[in-house]
């Protein structure tokens, strides 16, 4: 079996969840990562240099390729990681992956709203009431439970950690601690972060940039 590799900008954006699965899994994996040029382009030459040479049926990244597929779309990736590698990370009962199907929306507007955010296509306050409503309900569905399976690790955890740990960067930035009245989320991120096979992985990383230099908000 060949090396998979997975394709992404040096930067966390919408890869790192996946490499936290691949961490997880202790995965072997090549962590290929494009670099910007230099400023104030910061031109991405690196990656139009290989975009149509890879064989990707959507060219596009983050991008994952073993010798079964080549993929493209985060999520589309970590959940093809999980089935394939990490089978014990897939809710075997249709309720439990129908609630893994409903975070993982709510999470994909979250971190929807964040980018927008980030690259200055709205403001925070044009969207405070609307993410701080949805973060409520997170926090609200998360009461009780150690994962959003309750007490098993799946996949969607992963995910949502990642978005929720780019709310917290974004807020140290912005000196808006958005998730510090949410309490069931912060004791989620601890957990997660807790994890032994992640543990070294999630602090050696976690001064790492979320968003490109093209953002107007960098953090």
């Amino acid at each position: 079996m060949t090396t998979p590799t997975l394709g992404y900008w040096d930067i966390r954006g919408l890869a790192q969840h996946i490499r936290l699965l691949l961490e997880y899994l202790d995965v072997k994996y090549e962590d290929k990562r494009y670099p910007y040029g230099p400023g104030p382009t910061y031109d991405t030459k690196s990656w139009l240099a290989e975009k149509f040479e890879l064989g990707l049926a959507f060219p596009n990244i983050p991008y994952f390729v073993d010798d079964k597929v080549k993929l493209t779309e985060s999520r589309g990736i970590l959940k093809y990681i999980a089935r394939t590698r990490g089978p014990q990370l897939v809710p075997s009962d249709a309720v439990t992956l129908a609630v893994a199907d409903e975070i993982e929306g709510v999470g994909a507007d979250l971190q929807r709203t964040l980018i927008d955010v980030t690259y200055g296509r709205t403001t925070y306050e044009a969207v405070k009431e609307t993410v701080e409503l949805k973060l409520k309900y997170v926090n609200n569905f998360l009461y009780g439970r150690q994962y959003v399976a309750g007490n098993q690790l799946t996949y969607v955890d992963f995910f949502l950690y990642e978005i929720l740990f780019q709310y917290g960067r974004f807020g140290e930035t912005v000196k808006n601690d958005v998730l510090k009245p949410h309490q069931n989320i912060n004791n989620y991120v601890r957990t997660f972060e807790s994890l032994p096979k992640l543990k070294g992985f999630i602090q050696s990383t976690s001064k790492n940039v979320v968003y490109s230099p093209h953002a107007t908000i960098l953090y």
